[in-house]
């Protein structure tokens, strides 16, 4: 972010990624979608060390190292509103300052 401030970061349980997962993995496919480089929130990053899933924009794209997975639709956002509803309550009251609307 250009403001120089760090992005904001959670631990995820393994409990709540899981589910994530197995939930993700139920959602139809979409086309591959370029990243776009924008300054204020774009999106949510999750990585469990090998895996990393990035959620933005009604799509959810997986990947492993260099290999992209999957692209999957996240209709409405629904999937990426409740990834930032995990966050711990002070940091998601510091970062819907920055949420568009529908994901507050």
């Amino acid at each position: 972010m250009y403001s120089g401030r760090p992005n904001p970061h959670w631990v995820m349980t393994a409990k709540e990624y899981n589910k994530l997962l197995l939930y993700i993995k139920q959602l139809p496919a979409a086309p591959p979608v370029q990243q776009v480089s924008l300054l204020g929130y774009t999106g949510v990053l999750i990585s469990d060390g090998v895996q990393t899933m990035y959620v933005f924009n009604e799509t959810i794209t997986l990947s492993e190292g260099k290999n992209v997975q999957a692209f999957i639709m996240d209709a409405g956002r629904k999937t990426e509103r409740e990834i930032l509803q995990l966050a711990p309550a002070p940091l998601l009251r510091e970062i819907k300052g920055i949420l568009p609307e529908k994901l507050r």
